[in-house]
This record gives structure tokens, sequence and C-alpha cells, in this order.
């Protein structure tokens, strides 16, 4: 620091005349004016394009967030949490399945049985009907 002080020192004696001082300021200051001007007159800039797919995005995602949110409070209102209330599982195991879950099993069993019968008589019908087609286009070419 004590380098940079002798420095200045050093130079704060040595001064330009006032007159010179006082031309220089004026040529600068007119060729600062000269070259704002040319720069204003001159330079055309582009406007910025705007970017309306970052702001739809930025909607998209607080939509995102809301409904999330609020999907979250809806559920938790239907099965509250509760930490300080302990948690236990129960399990209860049944040897012997319920009846009516078995008359329901095989009411659907038999269902489903019914419709592959059926299933099969449509196959078989559109399978006649084709044929039946069949035999009568081939009498009619016969005949011309």
């Amino acid at each position: 620091m004590s380098m940079r002080k002798d420095i200045q020192n050093a130079f704060d004696n040595v001064h330009a005349p006032d007159e010179l001082v006082e031309r220089m300021k004026q040529e600068l200051y007119q060729k600062d004016l000269h070259e704002d001007i040319e720069e204003i007159t001159f330079s055309v800039k582009q406007a910025p394009r705007r970017n309306y797919l970052r702001g739809f995005a930025i909607v998209a995602a607080a939509l995102a967030l809301c409904i999330g949110c609020g999907v979250s409070v809806l559920s938790l209102r239907e099965n509250p949490f509760n930490p300080a209330s302990p948690v236990v599982a129960t399990t209860e195991e049944t040897t012997e399945p319920d009846s009516y879950s078995v008359a329901a099993e095989k009411e659907a069993f038999e269902k489903m049985q019914q419709e592959k019968e059926l299933g099969k008589m449509e196959e078989s019908r559109m399978a006649e009907e084709k044929d039946a087609y069949e035999k009568m286009k081939q009498e009619r070419e016969m005949k011309e």
C-alpha cells in the first residue's frame, strides 16, 4: 500500500495546462454526443419473443399441485391419520369359507359356462348361415 501512495504522490505533481484540459473535455463531450445520436438512430433491437409455453407449463404445474393437495386432504378426511393412537393390526383367519362367497363364486362360474355355450351356439349358427349363403351364391352362378 505504501508503494501505491508513493506512485500517487509522484504523479500528483504532474498536471496538464488548464487550456488543454478544457479543450479535451469539449472534444470528448462533443464526440460522446455524436456517438450517442448515431447509436440511437441506427440501432434496432428486436423485441424478445414471449414464451407462452413456459407460462402454460407453470399454470399446469400449479394446477396439478393444487389438485394433488385437495385429493390428499379429502382422503385424510375419510381416513384420518392420528400418530398418537397406536395402530393395531388384526388378522382374522377363518377355516370355513363364507357361505355367501362360495355361492356367489358358484353362480359366477355357472354364468361363465352359460356364456361360453351361448358363444359356441352363436358361432355354429354364423357358420351355418355362411354356408347357406355360399350355396345360394353358387346356385345363382350356375343359373347364369
